[in-house]
């Protein structure tokens, strides 16, 4: 394969100060306090064919052409200032992409000579750095999600970034969405209003695509899921968010480690629809907090990470699910799933039937009950994700009001124990060693 590279740069201006002629006569070594780089426009093209033989020129070559001036250029401050980037690649006539934006660039102690070119401990030849993007635009890797980012601050020596209003979202260029979803069956939209990270090792970063993060922070976050004509075999094989969520980001970063994420007061929408089946929505606003999260090409077949976590402390507000029996259903003012003490509980919780559903005249008894507080306690998330079972130490109901409606026509019908009232539909087993009832 051949690649080959197009770059055009074209400044309105450059400043020089604090030059030292002298150190540049005797040693040809250019030291500078300040350079200074005015609204450069640079446009970067790619393209790598099987058909193209090139060979590409090694990067010394840049350095060939500077020993016949100088040994090496040295600048305190460079700034570069309103630039205009895009960046634009094609792989094989049959993969491509883009990046636009425009930003602001410093760099502190610029050191650029035969020492320090090679040098794998040094961003951009320089000790440290400070960039802020606007506009940005990217092409994901899955050639149907674009990434929109209004701004970004970002600091070598800080190790920090604020990131406002990013979003990922579909390109909808066919007519039909029908259309769309044969080719698409995952679509992801997602819009992160403020994130805010510290500790991120960008050195890792830039020379491996591995991008770690110690604190990730994203806040009012909103993220639609929506999934159509998924079969059973495609469930089962796990093509899921998982796997899609990783081809966005693999053209550009083989990893991605956060010791400590955390999303809050967020709502999430999903849609998954079966085959041939009327698509299932769920809406909630939530909280979470995830411990080593870690996002690459195995995360999707790792069974013991949760989101890609080794533990999720996860809060969902008014939450509304069914039971087995397709008549009852569970209302919650609020639903903690926290891995980290093995435990989940309830808040304000109502268990009622749906008189309108056609089982419901089937039914032998009917359950209206409030309940103030349900309580789990060591239980294993894990298994209730990968096998639909929940094992749990303890069961709980505090200050629970139970009514009873007896429907005896039913009663003398029923001598089975089918659609098992107890059981929450997507649970195939709840198991308990203790099970309590307080003031009830």
């Amino acid at each position: 394969k051949g690649t080959i590279y197009d770059i055009k740069m074209q400044p309105n201006g450059l400043l020089f100060s604090g030059i030292d002629f002298r150190e540049l006569y005797h040693n040809k070594r250019l030291p500078m306090k300040e350079l200074l780089v005015y609204t450069p426009v640079a446009k970067i093209r790619l393209a790598q064919n099987g058909n193209v033989v090139k060979k590409t020129e090694d990067s010394s070559l840049f350095l060939q052409k500077l020993s016949d001036y100088m040994t090496g250029i040295y600048v305190d401050k460079t700034k570069i200032s309103r630039v205009k980037l895009n960046y634009g690649y094609s792989i094989d006539n049959d993969k491509t992409g883009f990046f636009d934006t425009s930003f602001d660039f410093e760099l502190e102690n610029l050191s650029l000579d035969s020492a320090t070119f090679y040098r794998s401990d040094k961003i951009f030849f320089a000790d440290g750095f400070k960039v802020s993007f606007s506009d940005i635009s990217l092409q994901l890797a899955d050639d149907f999600h674009n990434l929109f980012v209004d701004s970004v601050s970002l600091s070598s020596s800080g190790q920090s970034a604020e990131i406002f209003n990013m979003k990922v979202m579909p390109v909808y260029n066919i007519a039909a969405e029908d259309s769309i979803m044969r080719v698409h069956n995952e679509i992801i939209e997602i819009d992160f209003p403020k994130i805010q990270l510290s500790g991120a090792d960008l050195h890792n970063a830039f020379f491996k695509k591995e991008l770690i993060i110690d604190d990730f922070r994203i806040i009012n976050p909103t993220i639609n899921l929506k999934s159509y004509n998924i079969s059973e075999e495609e469930e089962k094989s796990k093509v899921t968010y998982q796997t899609e969520l990783y081809s966005l980001i693999s053209d550009y970063l083989f990893k991605i480690n956060i010791h400590n994420l955390k999303m809050e007061n967020g709502s999430i929408n999903m849609v998954h629809q079966y085959k041939n089946q009327p698509p299932f929505e769920m809406s909630n606003l939530f909280s979470v907090r995830m411990i080593n999260f870690q996002l690459d090409s195995l995360s999707s077949r790792n069974k013991e990470k949760l989101m890609f976590s080794d533990h999720i402390d996860l809060i969902l507000k008014k939450q509304s699910f069914s039971l087995a029996d397709g008549v009852h259903k569970i209302d919650a003012q609020e639903i903690g799933i926290i891995s980290t003490e093995n435990r989940i509980y309830f808040t304000n919780a109502k268990v009622y039937p749906d008189m309108l559903s056609p089982g419901f005249k089937k039914i032998p008894i009917a359950i209206f009950a409030n309940v103030p507080s349900i309580q789990l306690s060591g239980t294993n998330i894990i298994t209730l994700v990968n096998k639909g079972v929940l094992p749990a130490s303890t069961v709980k109901f505090i200050n629970p009001e139970i009514k009873l409606l007896f429907q005896q026509e039913n009663i003398k019908k029923n001598t089975t124990n089918e659609n098992t009232l107890a059981a929450i539909k997507g649970i195939d087993l709840i198991t308990a060693e203790d099970v309590s009832i307080v003031n009830g």
